[in-house]
């Protein structure tokens, strides 16, 4: 494996950064709770609705869940830092 550029691992810090102060943002645990109420009432309320969108629901939702691992740590971290994430 060869080292990582100067220039390539500021611009991956800078991007890293930005995603995490982007993420903090995003209300992840509710958009969980309303893909749970859909799949629970889905099959019934609208069943060819359901079926249909399920899977790629169920694809968002495991997308919504990592991306909170990673905001809880993003949070984390800001906090941590004294003088703000590293830029």
């Amino acid at each position: 494996m060869k080292p990582m550029k100067s220039e390539d691992y500021q611009e991956t810090q800078n991007s890293l950064v930005m995603l995490a102060m982007a993420i903090v943002t995003i209300d992840l645990e509710e958009m969980i709770n309303a893909i749970d109420l859909a799949e629970t009432v889905g099959p019934f309320a609208d069943p060819s609705l359901w079926i249909a969108g399920n899977k790629k629901m169920e694809q968002v939702k495991n997308l919504a869940k990592a991306a909170l691992i990673f905001k809880n740590e993003a949070k984390k971290q800001m906090t941590e830092a004294k003088d703000g994430l590293v830029r």
